[in-house]
């Protein structure tokens, strides 16, 4: 599992997966979604690629008040075990 939230991030995971060699769809990746817009649609069409690609991309907002973060936490107590 990999957290991003940048899209130099999600490129930075995409090659290493490339060049690991593994079963793509072992990785799952986790966009804590930023508040710029401008981020935001970069990282919406790099995940969009990296589905594509056969990963598993979840995208949080973490950032999307008080209670966010306890929320994308606990969304993740599962694959987190």
């Amino acid at each position: 599992m990999a957290f991003v939230e940048s899209p130099v991030q999600l490129l930075n995971v995409l090659e290493w997966a490339y060049a690991d060699g593994g079963d793509p769809e072992a990785l799952t990746v986790v966009v804590l979604s930023p508040h710029d817009p401008m981020t935001r649609g970069q990282l919406r069409r790099m995940a969009e690629l990296a589905r594509d690609e056969g990963i598993a991309v979840r995208w949080e907002e973490a950032r999307g008040g008080a209670g966010a973060p306890l929320k994308t936490i606990g969304g993740l107590r599962g694959p987190l075990r």
